[in-house]
């Protein structure tokens, strides 16, 4: 079966959300978790690849899209073996990109949802603003 190709429009103006989720389980079973948890669908799709120096690293993603809201959710490991997709968040395991209108609330809510999965060490909220302008681009926000 071939795999759908699911791309997100980015643009300046979408409002954007960062969680980080430490916690030890693989990437499968955490996507299976906030799924059962939240009622997502997060399906594996195409690893991200970053090239450093003279190697491409592969990052495990995840991606759901809540077409109702024109939500778009994408989960991220941080860091699959020596190298980190966010470099200034080394104690993170995995993050979670959220793109599209949510309230604080909403996100608040999230957060609470997720503190309540055993497995999850954490979950934190990330302040976007102040990541560099570099991991901003590598976000495409």
């Amino acid at each position: 079966m071939k795999k759908k190709k699911q791309k997100i429009k980015y643009t300046n103006f979408t409002p954007v959300n960062l969680l980080g989720i430490v916690c030890f389980d693989r990437s499968y079973q955490i996507g299976w978790k906030i799924n059962k948890t939240l009622n997502f669908n997060l399906v594996a799709d195409e690893d991200i690849l970053i090239k450093n120096k003279n190697e491409t690293i592969s990052f495990t993603s995840y991606f759901f899209e809540d077409e109702e809201r024109m939500i778009f959710y994408r989960l991220i490991a941080n860091h699959p073996e020596t190298s980190f997709f966010i470099k200034k968040l080394k104690n993170i395991d995995y993050v979670l990109l959220i793109q599209g209108e949510l309230t604080p609330d909403e996100i608040n809510t999230l957060v609470k949802k997720l503190q309540k999965i055993e497995s999850f060490r954490a979950v934190v909220k990330i302040d976007v603003e102040k990541l560099s302008l570099t991991m901003q681009k590598k976000l495409k926000l």
